[in-house]
């Protein structure tokens, strides 16, 4: 087995009853911008709402116009939240690899078999936004039926997903061996 780098300074790791678990929390800097972003989008569309319901008969059309921008508006709030809130527990144990993320819902939880899990590998996931290319890692399984399934995809470092990879193949036994795509 290969040696492990050292544990990335967002993971908490402990033993519990036998089960190995990892947590990662989601706070980072860039919430602040998000909430600020989101408190001022909100606040103007509570604005507009306020004036318009309070004429005698409202205009249907200014009532209706908003609702996508509204939507944009609860939804970076609920990113926001999340990003003060949720943290991702990572469970390997008792035959099982549990990915939950909370107390706010999130898509991504899941759970699956550890024996039908041949080999880990990580890759990468570019975005591209307007001034510059962002890249989040990903930790990835594949499965003794050859398929390729993703078990964390929510925004890991690159040292992060590459110590998980390390501390869960050690865990299950798993001798590392190269996946097309893989991180080097």
């Amino acid at each position: 087995m290969e040696a492990l780098n050292p544990r990335p300074q967002g993971l908490e790791v402990v033993e519990i009853g036998g089960c190995l678990m990892v947590t990662r929390k989601w706070y980072n800097p860039t919430v602040w911008p998000m909430t600020l972003f989101s408190l001022s989008w909100n606040a103007f569309f509570f604005y507009w709402y306020a004036r318009v319901l309070s004429q005698p008969s409202p205009d249907k059309l200014a009532l209706w116009f908003p609702v996508l921008h509204v939507g944009v508006g609860v939804f970076t709030a609920y990113q926001a939240l999340t990003g003060f809130l949720n943290r991702t527990e990572f469970k390997v144990g008792n035959g099982k690899i549990i990915v939950h993320h909370g107390p706010l819902p999130w898509p991504g939880n899941k759970t699956v078999q550890s024996n039908s899990v041949q080999q880990l590998f990580c890759d990468d996931i570019q975005t591209y936004g307007r001034t510059k290319e962002e890249r989040t890692f990903r930790l990835n399984a594949v499965m003794v039926d050859g398929r390729k399934e993703s078990l964390l995809s929510v925004g890991l470092a690159r040292d992060e997903a590459l110590y998980l990879e390390k501390l869960v193949e050690s865990r299950l036994g798993l001798a590392p061996a190269p996946v097309i795509g893989e991180l080097k």
